[in-house]
């Protein structure tokens, strides 16, 4: 897939920060943090490249993630690797 600019951005941060992919559970962190951070459409498409699965499969595995009880000491350290690689987080 060919994603704009501004998404291609946030996939190469994606992929620096986790070079070696992500766990199960980092990656259950990792879509609830970013679901408040991008539109459906570019959480689903931006993730699609990076986790290499289908956008539609990732936003329902997403709203699934965010409707349970979400590991809060994980999900700010997935946030702390984001930022890292420059993730622009809104609350910056």
């Amino acid at each position: 897939m060919n994603l704009p600019p501004h998404l291609e951005r946030l996939r190469v941060i994606l992929t620096s920060a986790f070079p070696a992919g992500v766990s199960a559970t980092t990656r259950r962190a990792l879509l609830i943090v970013l679901w408040d951070e991008l539109s459906e459409e570019n959480f689903g498409r931006v993730l699609a490249e990076f986790l290499d699965d289908e956008a539609v499969v990732i936003v329902d595995e997403a709203i699934k993630a965010v409707s349970g009880s979400p590991d809060s000491r994980r999900a700010q350290g997935v946030k702390a690797e984001l930022r890292a690689h420059g993730w622009p987080f809104e609350d910056d």
